[in-house]
C-alpha cells in the first residue's frame, strides 16, 4: 500500500491512502440511505458526485488522515468541522479524483456482485435440479 497523496489545507497536512476496512465501514454508514454503492455499480457517477458533495466535509473527514495520526485515532467530528470551515469545492474535487484512483471501487463492486450473481445462479440451478428429482 505504498500509494498515497498529501494535501495541505489551512496549514495542516493530510494524507490519503487506499481505504482500510474501518474507513469503508464509515463510508457505508455515512451513505447508507443514499443507495451509494448501487449508484457506483450502475456507473451513475453524476449521482455519486452529487451525493458526496452533499456530505463533503464528512467524506473528507473519513478518507483523509491528519499527518501523524492513524485512522483509528481521528476525531471525525472535529475534522468535519475543520473541513466545513476550510475546504472548498476545488479541494473536494481533487480528493475525490484521487479517491477513485486509489480505491478502484467500481471494479471491486463489480467483482463482488458478479460473485453473488454466480452464487445465486448456482443456487437456482440446484433448486431446479432438486425439484425435478424430488
Amino acid at each position: 500500500m505504498s500509494e498515497m497523496k498529501e494535501y495541505l489545507l489551512d496549514g495542516k497536512k493530510f494524507i490519503q491512502k487506499p481505504l482500510v476496512l474501518r474507513q469503508t465501514k464509515q463510508l457505508a454508514e455515512l451513505f447508507e440511505d443514499e443507495n451509494f454503492f448501487k449508484m457506483i455499480e450502475e456507473n451513475n457517477f453524476d449521482a455519486v458526485i452529487k451525493t458526496i458533495s452533499k456530505k463533503g466535509a464528512e467524506f473528507l473527514s473519513i478518507v483523509l488522515i491528519p499527518e501523524g495520526q492513524s485512522v483509528k485515532d481521528k476525531n471525525l467530528k472535529e475534522l468535519t468541522d475543520f473541513f466545513e470551515e476550510n475546504a472548498d469545492m476545488d479541494f473536494l474535487v481533487e480528493v475525490l479524483r484521487d479517491f477513485f484512483g486509489f480505491n478502484r471501487i467500481t471494479s471491486l463492486i463489480q467483482k463482488i456482485f458478479g460473485k453473488i450473481d454466480n452464487l445465486n445462479q448456482i443456487q437456482t440451478q440446484q433448486n431446479l435440479t432438486q425439484g425435478e428429482i424430488g
